[in-house]
């Protein structure tokens, strides 16, 4: 899981990132931009603006983007370009089909899990703006 939390705080530095080059005044101004994993740092005068960003950039990855289906999509590539046959059971279920190296050649079948359900019991538009108004989202 830690992989996965350090690919996250990746993906957020990446949102961040591409909020500063997307906006031509942020690009003239020359942010100044400092990372280690999940921690960020910038010259003085701009953490204010770096504290903005931040919070904006984790919003777009979290609240915006559906960071697990784009996670599953590329999973699933992944297997599938080692040769691995994905089919979808006549119950719905998504397997992953291959050949284990016996001298009978036999199939392995493994059952790959279903994202979940997504049906969100907040309000996302309120976690949103409680993340760009969180007076300790970041110190």
């Amino acid at each position: 899981m830690a992989n996965f939390i350090h690919s996250m705080d990746a993906a957020n530095i990446h949102y961040l990132i591409k909020l500063i080059i997307s906006n031509p005044e942020l690009r003239k101004l020359g942010v100044n931009l400092y990372t280690i994993h999940d921690c960020f740092a910038s010259v003085n005068d701009q953490m204010d603006l770096m504290d903005k960003l931040v919070r904006k950039a984790f919003s777009q990855l979290y609240f915006e983007q559906n960071y697990l289906v784009e996670l599953d999509r590329c999973l699933l590539s992944q297997i599938k370009s080692y040769g691995v046959d994905i089919q979808i059971s006549n119950d719905g279920k998504r397997l992953a089909i291959f050949q284990i190296q016996t001298s009978n050649g036999m199939l392995e079948t493994l059952e790959i899990p279903k994202l979940p359900d997504f049906n969100w019991k907040v309000n996302k538009d309120y976690l949103k703006k409680q993340i760009m108004l969180a007076e300790y989202f970041i110190s």
